[in-house]
C-alpha cells in the first residue's frame, strides 16, 4: 500500500497578490471555494486572505498533486479581481512566513489535511516591518 508523504511547507508552491481593499481578495477567496474538489480531497493547498505590510493580500500554496486547473483559476481570478502579484521581495517573505506556519500547524494535525483558515480571529501574517 502506497502511503502519501507528508507535504513539507517548503514543497508547496505558492503566490501571493495585493489588492486594493481586502474585500476583492476575499471575493476571490470565496469564488475558490466553491469550485467542487478544491479544498480538501488528496490536495494540498491553502488559499487565505489578509494583511501584510499594511496591504490586504491572497495567499495561495499548493502542492503538485493539486490539479493544475485549480492553480490557473486562482490566477486568472486574483488578476480580474485587480490583483496585482507582490515584488519579488515581499513575495518571498510573506510566502516563507505563510510556509512555516503551515509546517507548525500541520505537525498538529493528525492524519495531515489540509488548511482552509489559519488563524481564528483573522490576524494572519504577521507584519515583520510594521504597520498592523
Amino acid at each position: 500500500m502506497n502511503k502519501k508523504r507528508p507535504c513539507k511547507g517548503s514543497d508547496l508552491e505558492g503566490n501571493a497578490w495585493k489588492f486594493a481593499s481586502v474585500t476583492d481578495a476575499r471575493a476571490v477567496y470565496q469564488t475558490m471555494l466553491t469550485k467542487p474538489g478544491f479544498m480538501g480531497g488528496k490536495s494540498d493547498c491553502s488559499l487565505d486572505t489578509g494583511f501584510f505590510m499594511g496591504q490586504p493580500v491572497l495567499i495561495f500554496l499548493w502542492a503538485e498533486n493539486l490539479k493544475p486547473e485549480f492553480v490557473t483559476t486562482v490566477h486568472i481570478l486574483a488578476a480580474l479581481a485587480g490583483g496585482k502579484e507582490l515584488p519579488k521581495e515581499m513575495k518571498e517573505e510573506l510566502l516563507r512566513q505563510v510556509r512555516l506556519r503551515w509546517r507548525a500547524l500541520r505537525s498538529k494535525r493528525p492524519f495531515g489535511g489540509t488548511i482552509q483558515k489559519h488563524h481564528p480571529h483573522g490576524k494572519l501574517w504577521t507584519d515583520l516591518r510594521g504597520g498592523n
